[in-house]
């Protein structure tokens, strides 16, 4: 059976031989992990051990007892079951929690414009840290810092073949003085060359096991990232890589691809309650990781499996945030990597499995 998966596996299609110009006044340095840049940025950008970070209710739970663990304080702020926000009632909890830095992720690559709403109402010493690992950052103005109390971070991982993170600022920092732990950083680096294999094998051989196989090793890759005491930037010709993404093109698959989707999925979404789109995200088609069909908790698992059992291995992304407890979040494969005839069938399967589920606990109940 022929696999399909949410991780782009192929590099060329990503890549461009005209490279991206960045601002000299603006900093840039590659990271193993969002986690790894997170560890070695704060402490050299002035926040301490015990700085309170607040960040929203759909975020890594893994990710947020790492920051625990590292020393730090963390705290919520709530979320619509679309992944809106209502402004009321994230001032609250700056006004509650007084955060030292504030987190606006922009799950599944939509952009909510809420740091940009919120900057006036956080304390003056605070750090707006822009979450954009679910997102294809290039040397775009909308990426340029405006401020120093701006901290960008990506993850290349999570949006192409290609391992690390970039963090993005332009305040002035203390020089790193860690440096990269090489045991870890080359078994992370070995497990995630290891998936890519594997996956690119399951393609080649149309077998869903294989697929299933490699889901392990990026489990372990997962849960060995971030974990290191200390990290330090990555030798600078990694950046060189990020500033040869075709950006124009990622964009127009995923745009095109996306559009496909919606056009199947609009109307199940306009005849039922039971699921529903991403706040925003059609306005944003060409900047999504991938297609975000949120899925009430009820028929989640059933959407899951039927989806699996076809070939299409999907799963619920940070399934166990607090935002979860009440939907799920699915994600439809988007990137230059996947062919028209590949996301067709794709939304063949997820249709099917959305409609089939829904009305099985339907005629169930």
């Amino acid at each position: 059976m022929k696999p399909y998966f949410l991780q782009p596996y192929k590099i060329w299609p990503f890549l461009t031989f005209e490279r991206q110009k960045w601002p000299k006044d603006i900093t840039r340095e590659y990271y193993l992990s969002f986690e790894d840049a997170l560890w070695d940025l704060l402490p050299r950008l002035g926040f301490k051990k015990g700085s309170k970070l607040l960040v929203p209710s759909f975020y890594c739970m893994d990710v947020i007892n790492n920051i625990k663990e590292h020393g730090y304080k963390v705290a919520l702020y709530p979320l619509n079951n679309d992944l809106s926000y209502s402004l009321e009632k994230v001032v609250s909890a700056i006004k509650k929690d007084k955060p030292d830095i504030f987190v606006e992720f922009a799950a599944v690559g939509i952009q909510s414009q809420l740091g940009e709403e919120i900057y006036r109402k956080l304390p003056f010493h605070s750090l707006l840290l822009l979450d954009r690992v679910h997102s294809v950052i290039g040397a775009h103005i909308d990426n340029f810092m405006f401020s120093k109390r701006h901290l960008l971070i990506t993850s290349s991982r999570k949006v192409s073949p290609f391992f690390g993170s970039m963090a993005v600022y332009s305040r002035n920092s203390r020089r790193s003085l860690d440096t990269n732990p090489q045991k870890y950083v080359s078994s992370a680096i070995l497990l995630w060359i290891k998936y890519l294999t594997l996956l690119k094998i399951a393609k080649l051989v149309n077998s869903s096991r294989l697929a299933v196989k490699a889901e392990l090793l990026l489990k372990k890759h997962d849960d060995l990232i971030g974990g290191a005491t200390f990290s330090a930037p990555f030798l600078p010709f990694l950046l060189y890589l990020t500033e040869h993404w075709d950006i124009p093109k990622i964009e127009a698959c995923k745009l095109k691809q996306a559009s496909f989707y919606h056009t199947i999925f609009d109307p199940i979404f306009s005849h039922t309650n039971r699921t529903w789109i991403a706040a925003l995200a059609v306005e944003n088609l060409s900047k999504l990781r991938g297609y975000p069909i949120i899925v009430k908790v009820k028929y989640a698992q059933g959407f899951s499996e039927i989806c699996r059992s076809a070939g299409f291995l999907t799963v619920p992304q940070l399934d166990d945030c607090l935002w979860s407890r009440k939907q799920k979040l699915f994600l439809l494969p988007l990137g230059p990597h996947l062919s028209m005839r590949e996301i067709r069938n794709i939304a063949v399967i997820a249709q099917k499995a959305l409609t089939t589920a829904i009305q099985y606990d339907t005629i169930s109940a």
